[in-house]
């Protein structure tokens, strides 16, 4: 994942708690600057040319990535109720070494489509942070979580 990755790059560094590690949230770089511009009254239009981020830019980044994090909540939610926090913004993806390179990842790409700017967003949820739900995350699970809550509304007793 980290070898794919080009400078300068939007790393999301992510505290799970109460699960153990962090996982990553990396953004094309040029839907950051796209962001940026639409934000400050521009068409969302992407650099011609690459460069590094300003303090400004990221600042505004900052927040976007903490929205994004913050929705991760719910759906978690039926797996494991978490507390994610994002923990650092990183541009170059030497600095944001969080796993180690031979370990088991689980990575969802997201195309994401900001007017005329397209660019992909990944989401790195490595072993360690999945191990403790692992047992969650399969649909025989899901199926019987979903019956159980409409068995208990058409019934009307509370969960827990």
């Amino acid at each position: 994942f980290s070898n794919a990755l080009s400078n300068p790059v939007l790393l999301g560094v992510v505290s799970m708690k109460p699960l153990a590690g962090n996982m990553v949230m990396e953004m094309a770089s040029n839907l950051g600057f796209a962001i940026v511009d639409r934000l400050l009254g521009g068409a969302g239009a992407a650099l011609d040319k690459e460069r590094d981020f300003s303090e400004i830019e990221l600042t505004i980044i900052e927040r976007i990535f903490s929205i994004c994090v913050n929705l991760l909540r719910e759906p978690w939610q039926n797996v494991v109720s978490i507390s994610p926090r994002l923990e650092r913004i990183e541009t170059n993806s030497q600095f944001a070494q969080i796993i180690s390179p031979s370990e088991t990842i689980a990575i969802v790409t997201i195309n994401v489509k900001i007017g005329e700017v397209e660019g992909l967003m990944n989401v790195c949820l490595p072993f360690g942070v999945l191990e403790p739900v692992m047992d969650k995350l399969n649909t025989k699970y899901w199926f019987s979580t979903m019956q159980d809550k409409e068995h208990r509304s058409k019934t009307g007793k509370q969960e827990k």
